[in-house]
């Protein structure tokens, strides 16, 4: 198995984790890539001195059974961790008929995608590696394409832009809907 495979079942895992424990129910379309760092630092940060989640895989594994004080744990490393694998994530909602695969507003989460990728071309110009899977590596000339980095996980590239285009569609038709809504409402 590949260090990959590892880390985006772990990130499911733990996003379904954030989502079990979440006393408020936030509903669906309120759950982004800030609802999941917020979740992250007041409900696994906490339990970090016992067993880290996000840790540096370098430090020497004897020491990861020992209680340890809670270290600052920096916004951006958290979203690093997201963004390494958003896409495959994005990918795998997607794909899905199933509702319960849609962890994520997927609206939100394919604009996190597209920041993901902008943020690693910037740091790959700075010299950091930051955002990018095991592997993998950014590609700071090419553009951007969302459809065709998808199809790394399966399908085709038409496949995706048909399936981005249903997202892109639904939230369309919902801002319409919307504003016909409010229109009516204030010709009352």
């Amino acid at each position: 198995m590949s260090r990959n495979f590892f880390d985006r079942y772990r990130l499911r895992a733990l996003i379904e984790e954030l989502i079990a424990t979440d006393l408020e129910n936030t509903p669906l379309e309120n759950r982004n890539i800030d609802w999941l760092i917020q979740r992250y630092l007041a409900h696994i940060h906490p339990k970090d001195a016992y067993n880290r989640i996000i840790a540096d895989p370098e430090l020497d594994k004897s020491i990861y059974s020992e209680p340890r004080h809670l270290n600052h744990l920096p916004r951006a490393r958290i979203r690093h961790f997201f963004a390494a694998q958003a896409e495959w994530l994005l990918a795998h909602m997607l794909a899905s008929t199933s509702k319960q695969v849609k962890l994520l507003d997927i609206k939100q989460w394919i604009r996190f995608c597209r920041e993901a990728r902008l943020d690693s071309i910037e740091a790959k110009r700075h010299g950091v590696r930051w955002g990018v899977p095991h592997g993998s590596a950014v590609n700071a000339k090419g553009s951007y394409n969302l459809s065709r980095n998808l199809a790394k996980f399966g399908n085709t590239t038409q496949f995706w832009e048909k399936k981005l285009g249903i997202v892109t569609e639904k939230e369309k038709a919902s801002k319409v809907c919307s504003i016909n809504i409010f229109c009516r409402l204030t010709k009352l």
